[in-house]
C-alpha cells in the first residue's frame, strides 16, 4: 500500500513501531466501487493461536528486527526478515501474520492479492482470527472491493466492539455500498469510542449531508475542524500505523510486567539543603531564587540573597550545582546580579543564558542608585556585563514576563508601570550603546502595576497575555493579533471580573485544551481563600471547580509525583500574613504550620503536606523533578529544602533549545521559551509547555520541563510545537535529563518537480515560488506607530526548464511529470503544459524567468542566442573587503557555487554581510549584435514571512541582486537596475536582460551586489536575437491526478543546495495542512486543462501526476536540439505565522481583475470535495 522504499526521515519512520499510534485517511465517498457481497453472519468461534514453544533469543531478535523494519516503512525488507523466521518456524503465527502484513503494505502489482491469500491460510488454521480478517478487509478495500471487505470488518467489529477503527471501516464500506443509515451508526460509534478519530467525524459529515441533515453535518464538520491542530487527533489512511492497531505487526506475548512503586512521600521532609560555602554569621540567606543551568551540568543553579543586616549590606551570590547532588555558593557577591525580579533567558541567542532584573523600589534599595530595569549579559561562561536598556526603560518600569511575543526568534519583555503596561520588543540587532536594540511600546488600556503570564489561549499558535493586579482587584486578557498588535478577548470577560490574585495557565492532559488556575478571595496581606479553575472547550471559557484553601500565598502547576498528571499546588499559611518590616530589609516569617495543598488538575484535593515554611518556592532542578527550597532561619544557618521523595515515579527532564548552533539558521529563541510539548506515555497523553508555571508573577527561571513517566520506562514519543510553528517528533524519551534541539528543516517549500528519465523520477527543481500568496514583503508604519503588513501580488505563472531531450523519456506512451508538496504548504494548480523548444545546432534557448523585483518584468518567453561568453574574472568582496577569486566556482553548473560569505545566523535567507560579485568579460557588452543578458544559474535560500518581519525589526536590509556597470573611461560604477531580482527558488537559470541604454559605451564589467543568501553556480553573458528556425512543440495533456504519494527524502548538499530522492518517500512527516476543501484523490484532468482559475488543490505529502501524450508529440527534426519546458499556472501558500491567510486554505485565488465563473465553481464542486486540515 506504500512505497517499498519509504525511508524519509529515519527518526520519524521509527515512530510507528515505538508509538503504536493509530492514525488515518478517508476514501472519497464518490468512488464508484462494486463488489459481490459476502455473508456477515457471526464468525466461527475464534480460536486463539496455539501457545508457541518458548522461542530462542535469536528468533525473537529477528522478529523484533522485522517489526522495526515495518515501523520504518521498509516493507520489502520486513517481508524478507519474516520469511527468514518462517524457514525455521513455518507455523509460527506471529511470523505468518507479520509476513502477510508486510506484503499487504507494499505497492507492487499483485501484492494485496498475495497478502490476502496468505491470510486465507492463517484463517484456515485459526478460524475467526480477527487480525487476519481485519487485514483481509483492508486489502479488499484498498483494491476497491468494499463488498468483500464489509463482512470481514463486521465480524471484527463484533469481536472487538471497543476498537474504533473496526467500526470506522464498517461505516466506510457501508457508505461506499450506499447504506447511509448503517454508515451513520457506525461512524457515530467510532467517534464515540475515539473522539480524536477525525476521519469518523468527516465520514459522519458526509453521510449526514447525503441524508439531508444539514445541522448534524455542520456539527460533525465543526468537530473535525476543531481537532485540526490537536496532536491527539488522527486520521484513518492507507498507511501503515494509520489503519488501526489491529492491522499492525505483532510480537509474541511476554509475561506482564510487574508494576511496583516504592512507598514513601513525594517530597521529603524539610531539611538543610546540601549547599557548601554558606556565609558565616551574621550573614543570612534570606532568599534562594531559582535561576537556570548556568554551568551547563544539567542541574538548576540558584541565586541566593545574603543579607548582612547590621552592616546594611546585601549580596547576591550564585549557588552552583556540583557533584554528588550538592551545590556550592560563591564566596562573594556577583556584581552583575541585582535585586528585583529575575527573568532568565538567552536574550541575544548566543547560546549563553542572560538575566533581566526588575525595578527595585526606593524603600528597599540598599546599595547604589537608579535601580531601574537592567539586564546582565553573559559574555563568556561565568563572565557578566551589566546593561540598563539605555534610552528605552523609564524610571517607573518594572519587568514581569520574558517570552517571544512576536514569534520572531528573540525574547521580548513585558513591562508595567503606574500608567499601564507594554512590551519591550527585542529588535534582534545591536543597539547604538548596548548589544541589543530594544523598542518600548505601551499597550493602550492595559492594567497598571500588573503581574503577567503568557499562553496560547485561543489555539492559534501565538502567545496571548494575561494581566492581573497582585491583590486581585482587576485582570485583563489580551489576544495577540501579531505585528505588535493586541486586542481584548471578550471570551474571558468573566475570568477578568473574578478577582484573580495569582494565575497559572496549563493544558489538560486529556484534550490539550488550556485551563487557568487562580487564587481568589483575597484577604489581608495578599493571601487568598479559594483556588478557582477556568476551563475551555470549543473556544468557550467557563468557571470550573472552586476549591477552598487557607490563607493561600502562592500557586504552582507541576507534576509533584512523576505520574504524568499535573498538580495544582497551593501554599497555605496558618494566618493571613504580609511582609513584616524589619529595618532595613523585609523578612518573611516562616510559620511551622504552613502547608502545601496538592490538588489534581480539576481542583480536587489529593493530599496536604504540613510542616512547610511560608517562604517556600518550588523549582524543577533536573530529572529528580520539582523540589521545595526556602531561605535560612538563622544567621550562618543553611537554606532549607524539601528534597525529592522516595514515593515518586521517574521523570524525563526536557530542556528545549532553539537556535544555539551558529552554523544553523533557526527561528526559535535559543532558550526554547514558549515551546509546546505533548508526550505519549503508557497509552496516555501528557501536556506541558515551556512557559511560567508559578502563579505569583514574580521571577521567571529557565528550568527543564519535568515529564512524569509513571510506571513506564520511557515516553513512546514527544510531539513538539516550537514557537516558530515548526513541528517535531522525538521518540523513546527515557528518564533523565535531555536537551531537545529544534530540527533544522524547512517548514514550507514550493512544489517540487520530478521527471521520468527512463530509469527514475529525477528531481528537477521547484516551481511557483513567484506565485506565493500572502508573502510578507515589507512593513509599513503609520505616524501613530501601528504596523501594516505589505503583501505584494503573486505572479500566477512560471516557465520551468526541465532539461534537454533526454530529461524526459516516454513510459507507457506518456511523458510523466510529478509535482509534489514536500512541506507545509498548499498548491493551487490552475494549468500545466509540457512544451519543447527545438533550435538548430549552435543555438541555445533560455526562458526569460526570474523573481522580478525591479526593472523590466520577466515575460516567460523563450529567448534565443548563439553568441555567449563567460567572465574571464569573477571576484567576490564580502562586507566591502575579504576579496576572493571565484572564477572557477562560476565556470560550470556543477552544484558548487561561489562563496558569498557566511549566512546571517539570525535570519533564514540573509547573508551576514553584503556580497559583491565583480565580473570581467573579454569583450564589450555592446560589441555584439543582439540584446545582452546575464544568465545566472543558481539557487536561493528563501526566507519566510516571519523572518522578513524579524529582519525589518533588526533593520537588516534584505536586498535582491542589484546590477551595476563600470564606465571604462572613468572607472566609476553606474547602476543598471537596483534590486533587479533573483533565481526564484531551487537550482535553476535566471535571466537578467542588460538594457543597452543603461550601459556605458565599451563596458566590459558588471557587478552584482546582494544581502540575500544566493548561491551563484554559473554565470554567462549572452546576446539574444531572433531564431526563425526555432519551433515550439506542445505535448497534449493526457491525464492529471492528485495522489497521496508521501514525502520524497530531502538530500542535503553543501551550500544548502536542495535535492530530493523520489524513490525514498516517507508516508508520514511532521507537518500540517491548512484546513479546507482539497481536490479528491484520483483523476482531475478538467481542472488543469485550461487557464481558468479552476484549481487542483493539494497539500503536504501529496502530488499531481501529469501524463502527456508522447505519440502526439513530434520528435525534433534532424539537426535540431530540444529543450523541455513545463509551463505551470497557479499559486502556492505556506503556513508561516505571518503569511497572509496562511492558517487557512481559503480564500481561493483569482487572477487580477477576475472573479468566479459558473464553470469554475462547477469544477470545484465536482473535484474539490476532500476536506483536510491540521496534523
Amino acid at each position: 500500500m506504500e512505497s517499498e522504499c519509504c525511508e524519509g526521515n529515519p527518526t520519524l519512520n521509527r515512530m510507528s513501531t515505538a508509538v503504536r499510534r493509530a492514525s488515518v485517511v478517508v476514501i472519497g465517498a464518490t468512488l464508484m466501487l462494486s463488489g459481490c457481497g459476502e455473508s456477515s453472519s457471526p464468525p466461527p468461534q475464534a480460536q486463539a493461536p496455539a501457545p508457541a514453544l518458548p522461542l530462542d533469543a535469536a528468533t525473537v531478535a529477528v522478529l523484533d528486527r522485522g517489526v522495526g523494519e515495518m515501523g520504518m516503512f521498509e516493507f520489502a525488507a520486513a517481508e524478507a526478515t519474516f520469511a527468514e523466521v518462517l524457514k525455521t518456524h513455518p507455523a509460527l503465527y506471529e511470523a505468518r501474520l507479520n509476513h502477510a502484513i508486510a506484503i499487504l503494505n507494499q505497492t507492487g502489482d499483485g501484492t494485496q492479492a498475495r497478502a490476502i491469500e496468505l491470510l486465507d491460510g492463517i484463517l484456515k488454521d485459526h478460524p475467526g482470527d480477527y487480525h487476519a480478517e481485519y487485514c483481509q478487509g483492508l486489502g479488499y478495500l484498498f483494491l476497491g472491493d468494499p463488498g468483500r471487505a464489509l463482512p470481514r470488518f463486521q465480524r471484527v467489529a463484533a469481536q472487538q466492539g471497543a476498537d474504533p477503527y473496526a467500526q470506522f471501516y464498517v461505516a466506510q464500506c457501508s457508505e461506499l455500498q450506499g447504506d447511509l443509515a448503517a454508515a451513520r451508526g457506525f461512524y457515530t460509534r467510532a467517534a464515540e469510542l475515539d473522539p480524536y478519530l477525525r476521519s469518523a467525524l468527516l465520514g459522519l459529515q458526509r453521510v449526514q449531508a447525503r441524508l439531508g441533515d444539514d445541522g448534524a453535518s455542520a456539527a460533525a464538520l465543526e468537530g473535525f475542524q476543531r481537532l485540526a491542530d490537536n496532536p491527539r487527533s488522527h486520521l484513518a489512511e492507507f498507511k501503515y500505523t494509520r489503519m488501526g492497531s489491529i492491522g499492525e505487526a505483532v510480537l509474541p506475548q511476554s509475561p506482564p510486567r510487574a508494576v511496583v512503586r516504592q512507598p514513601g512521600p513525594i517530597v521529603a521532609a524539610l531539611d538543610a539543603m546540601p549547599i557548601d560555602g554558606l556565609p558565616p554569621a551574621p550573614g543570612i540567606v534570606v532568599a534562594l531564587v531559582p535561576a537556570a543551568d548556568i554551568n551547563g551540568d544539567g542541574t538548576l543553579d540558584f541565586v541566593a540573597q545574603v543579607d548582612f543586616v547590621e552592616e546594611s549590606r546585601v549580596e547576591r551570590r550564585f549557588v552552583r550545582s556540583g557533584a554528588n547532588g550538592r551545590w556550592t555558593m560563591d564566596a562573594s557577591t556577583a556584581d552583575a546580579l541585582r535585586r528585583g525580579r529575575h527573568m532568565w533567558g538567552d536574550l541575544n541567542n548566543d547560546g549563553m543564558v542572560d538575566v533581566v532584573f526588575g525595578r527595585v523600589d526606593a524603600a528597599t534599595r540598599i546599595i547604589g542608585g537608579g535601580m531601574w530595569l537592567g539586564w546582565a549579559q553573559q559574555t563568556a561562561p561565568g563572565k557578566w556585563r551589566s546593561w540598563t536598556f539605555a534610552g528605552m526603560a523609564e524610571p517607573g518600569d518594572d519587568v514581569v514576563l520574558c517570552a517571544d511575543l512576536d514569534h520572531d526568534g528573540d525574547l521580548d519583555l513585558l513591562f508595567t508601570n503606574a500608567t499601564g503596561s507594554g512590551v519591550m520588543w527585542n529588535l534582534g540587532r545591536a543597539g547604538a550603546v548596548e548589544p541589543i536594540a530594544w523598542e518600548r511600546r505601551e499597550i493602550p488600556g492595559t492594567l497598571t502595576s500588573a503581574r503577567a503570564t503568557a499562553a496560547d489561549l485561543d489555539n492559534d499558535g501565538d502567545l496571548d497575555l494575561l494581566l492581573w493586579s497582585a491583590g486581585g482587584a482587576a485582570a485583563q486578557v489580551w489576544k495577540n493579533d501579531r505585528l505588535w498588535a493586541w486586542s481584548r478577548d471578550p471570551a474571558l470577560s468573566a475570568f477578568e471580573s473574578s478577582g484573580p490574585g495569582a494565575v497559572v495557565v496549563f493544558r489538560r492532559n486529556e484534550d490539550g485544551h488550556p485551563a487557568i488556575a487562580t487564587l481568589v478571595d483575597g484577604y489581608g496581606g495578599g493571601t487568598h481563600q479559594a483556588m478557582q479553575l477556568w476551563e475551555s472547550s470549543q473556544g468557550t471559557w467557563t468557571a470550573g471547580p472552586r476549591t477552598a484553601v487557607t490563607n493561600a500565598l502562592a500557586l504552582w502547576v507541576t507534576d509533584l509525583s512523576g505520574s504524568g498528571h499535573a498538580n495544582i499546588v497551593v501554599l497555605e499559611n496558618d494566618a493571613p500574613i504580609g511582609p513584616v518590616p524589619t529595618s532595613p530589609i523585609p523578612v518573611i516569617p516562616a510559620p511551622a504550620s504552613a502547608a502545601l495543598a496538592i490538588l489534581d488538575a480539576h481542583g480536587g484535593l489529593v493530599e496536604r503536606i504540613n510542616g512547610v515554611p511560608a517562604g517556600l518556592e518550588l523549582a524543577v532542578i533536573d530529572a529528580r523533578g520539582p523540589v521545595g527550597v526556602a531561605p535560612a532561619v538563622t544567621a550562618g544557618g543553611p537554606a532549607r529544602w524539601m528534597a525529592p521523595g522516595s514515593g515518586r515515579w521517574p521523570y524525563a527532564a526536557l530542556s528545549f533549545r532553539g537556535r544555539i548552533d551558529p552554523s544553523q539558521q533557526m527561528r526559535t529563541n535559543a532558550s526554547g521559551i514558549g515551546t509546546r510539548m505533548d508526550a505519549r506515555i503508557g497509552g496516555e497523553w501528557v501536556a506541558r509547555d515551556a512557559l511560567p508555571w508559578r502563579g505569583g508573577g514574580n521571577s521567571q527561571a529557565l528550568e527543564p520541563i519535568a515529564v512524569g513517566l509513571g510506571d513506564a520506562t520511557s515516553a513512546d514519543f514527544v510531539a513538539i510545537d516550537w514557537p516558530d510553528a515548526v513541528t517535531q517528533t522525538e521518540l523513546g524519551i527515557a528518564a533523565g535529563s535531555q536537551t531537545v534541539v529544534e530540527t533544522q528543516r524547512q517548514i514550507s517549500s514550493c512544489p517540487v518537480i520530478f521527471a521520468w528519465n527512463g530509469s527514475s523520477y529525477q528531481f528537477v527543481t521547484d516551481c511557483l515560488g513567484v506565485g506565493g500568496i500572502g508573502f510578507l514583503a515589507g512593513i509599513e508604519r503609520s505616524a501613530s506607530g501601528s504596523l501594516r503588513a505589505v503583501y505584494p501580488p503573486a505572479r500566477p505563472w512560471e516557465r520551468v526548464a526541465i532539461g534537454g531531450a533526454d530529461a524526459l523519456v516516454a513510459q507507457d506512451g506518456a511523458y510523466q511529470i510529478r509535482l509534489g508538496e514536500p512541506m507545509e504548504e498548499a498548491c493551487y494548480l490552475d494549468a500545466a503544459r509540457l512544451v519543447a523548444w527545438d533550435v538548430p545546432a549552435g543555438w541555445q534557448v533560455a526562458m526569460d524567468e526570474r523573481m522580478g523585483v525591479n526593472g523590466a518584468p520577466p515575460t516567460g518567453e523563450a529567448c534565443f542566442f548563439r553568441a555567449a561568453t563567460q567572465p574571464i574574472s569573477a571576484v567576490v568582496a564580502v562586507g566591502g573587503a575579504d576579496e576572493s577569486d571565484q572564477s572557477k566556482a562560476i565556470s560550470a553548473r556543477d552544484g558548487k557555487a561561489a562563496d558569498f560569505g557566511a549566512a546571517d545566523p539570525r535570519f533564514i535567507g540573509r547573508l551576514g554581510k553584503e556580497a559583491v560579485l565583480t565580473l570581467e568579460f573579454p569583450t564589450a557588452l555592446d560589441g555584439h549584435a543582439g540584446d545582452p543578458a546575464l544568465l545566472v544559474d543558481g539557487w536561493v535560500e528563501y526566507p519566510y514571512s516571519s523572518t522578513g518581519f524579524a529582519m525589518w525589526q533588526a533593520s537588516a536590509p534584505y536586498q535582491a541582486l542589484s546590477m551595476e556597470a563600470r564606465d571604462p573611461v572613468t572607472g566609476a560604477w553606474k547602476s543598471v537596475v537596483a534590486e533587479y531580482g533573483y533565481p526564484a527558488g531551487m537550482s535553476r537559470r535566471a535571466v537578467f536582460p542588460v538594457p543597452r541604454s543603461a550601459l556605458p559605451p565599451g563596458c566590459t564589467a558588471l557587478r552584482l551586489r546582494t544581502t540575500m543568501e544566493i548561491y551563484v553556480d554559473r554565470v554567462e553573458l549572452a546576446w539574444f536575437e531572433p531564431c526563425p528556425q526555432a519551433r515550439r512543440v506542445t505535448a497534449p495533456l493526457l491525464t492529471a491526478s492528485v495522489v497521496d504519494a508521501g514525502f520524497a527524502a530531502r538530500v542535503p548538499h553543501p551550500q544548502r543546495r536542495p535535492d530530493y530522492d523520489y524513490a525514498r518517500r516517507a508516508p508520514l512527516w511532521d507537518c500540517r495542512k491548512q484546513p479546507g476543501l482539497y481536490t479528491q484523490f484520483g483523476e482531475c484532468t478538467p481542472l488543469l486543462a485550461a487557464i481558468d482559475d479552476a484549481v487542483a488543490i493539494f497539500g503536504a505529502g501529496e502530488e499531481v501526476q501529469l501524463r502527456f501524450d508522447a505519440a502526439k508529440t513530434p520528435r525534433p527534426a534532424p539537426g535540431m536540439i530540444r529543450t523541455w519546458v513545463l509551463e505551470v499556472d497557479g499559486w502556492c501558500k505556506d503556513m508561516d505565522m505571518l503569511t497572509g491567510d496562511g492558517a487557512t486554505l481559503g480564500p481561493l485565488p483569482f487572477r487580477e481583475g477576475k472573479s468566479a465563473t459558473p464553470a469554475r465553481d462547477a469544477l470545484h464542486a465536482q473535484f474539490n470535495v476532500r476536506w483536510a486540515g491540521g496534523r
